[in-house]
């Protein structure tokens, strides 16, 4: 069973590495984290878990591409879309793209918000990510969409980011 957890600054952190993407467009941003209940931890997280949720950009989705993700894939879509920005813009660099991508990430694996890198990245290595992409009208496909879900350490709480621009 998964439960939504509303917590408007985690979300916020969430969504650091996509923000200029609703900025300069209409971008869509969707940042959630669960609850579940029982634990999954040790199993790896696939299509089951992504139909459990109860995401607006999984809806009406006729078929949802998932691929595993090391720690490493999950920080470089989170920093690609950090500093390269969407399909209009909104990307920060370099420089000031990393710390957005490492917000979003310690907020996916639930790392603190003023934690080291260090630390958010042996909290990460504990963790199991997924990226995924549906086939529905929520992603667009206009630059590239992102779909990043993280299973925490206990297994008993699952963060999900997904982005998309729109014309």
């Amino acid at each position: 069973r998964a439960t939504y957890i509303a917590a408007p600054d985690l979300e916020r952190r969430l969504q650091a590495a996509v923000a200029g993407w609703a900025k300069h467009s209409n971008g869509s941003i969707e940042a959630k984290t669960f609850g579940i209940e029982p634990s999954i931890a040790g199993l790896a997280p696939g299509r089951w878990l992504l139909r459990a949720l109860p995401l607006d950009c999984l809806r009406d989705a006729e078929s949802i591409e998932i691929e595993p993700a090391t720690i490493d894939e999950a920080w470089a879509s989170l920093f690609s879309a950090a500093a390269a920005g969407g399909a209009y813009g909104g990307g920060l660099g370099g420089a000031y793209g990393r710390p957005a991508a490492w917000a979003s990430l310690a907020a996916l694996v639930d790392a603190p918000e003023d934690a080291p890198v260090t630390a958010i990245e042996a909290v990460a290595r504990r963790c199991a990510f997924m990226r995924f992409h549906p086939s529905n009208a929520w992603f667009h496909d206009v630059a590239w969409d992102l779909g990043i879900l993280a299973v925490r350490t206990s297994g008993e709480s699952v963060a999900v980011l997904a982005a998309s621009d729109t014309d």
